[in-house]
């Protein structure tokens, strides 16, 4: 029985959109998964140079230096969508169309840079302060984060199978399986904002 859902499971992510449109689905996704990368290697050399020069403290204790940190959190989260979007149309990559080696490269360099340069407890160390993040923007994000991050394919199956939600166009996924942030929920508009944001920044 299990084998038979699957089966129709996989058919069905299969039917969604053409083979040219999953292709390009995919080209999109690792050239965002690239941009998240980027980002994320300039903001995690930022703050191994402060953790270095001990001023990490006094870094994300400043206006500038706590939106720095929550705006490379926002970019994260984009590698977060897309890895998710690539988990629910996991079908598409397996059909062999184009090779997706380069999205989960890319995919994996953008969390081992998250977790391993500190910059996962910096946004936690914001988000658990009241004085630096009162209005609980921070505390939200990486509660989305990690909402994001386990989510499986079968959840999100579910919200592509009942039919009653909008679906992305950028990420190909359910707008309601992503939780809503304060100010927006993932969007085209965005998702574009969100990957911007630290190129808008200036890199010490």
């Amino acid at each position: 029985m299990e084998l038979l859902k699957e089966s129709v499971s996989t058919l069905r992510i299969l039917k969604l959109g053409s083979g040219e449109e999953q292709s390009n689905y995919l080209t999109i996704w690792s050239k965002i998964a690239f941009v998240c990368s980027q980002e994320l290697q300039h903001g995690a050399y930022t703050w191994k140079q402060a953790v270095q020069k001990n001023v990490h403290d006094r870094l994300i204790s400043i206006p500038k230096g706590v939106q720095y940190v929550h705006a490379l959190g926002e970019i994260y989260r984009v590698a977060e969508i897309v890895g998710a979007s690539a988990k629910l149309h996991k079908p598409w990559i397996l059909s062999g169309s184009i090779d997706c080696t380069s999205l989960f490269a890319l995919l994996n360099e953008c969390n081992s840079l998250w977790l391993a340069s500190g910059l996962e407890e910096a946004l936690s160390s914001i988000s658990n302060n009241n004085n630096f993040d009162a209005n609980g923007i921070s505390r939200d994000l990486v509660e989305s984060i990690k909402y994001i991050h386990e989510l499986d394919e079968h959840v999100l199956q579910t919200y592509v199978f009942s039919g009653e939600e909008t679906m992305c166009q950028l990420s190909a996924l359910p707008a309601g399986c992503i939780p809503v942030e304060p100010s927006h929920k993932f969007s085209d508009a965005a998702a574009r904002d969100s990957i911007c944001r630290t190129k808008l920044l200036k890199h010490p």
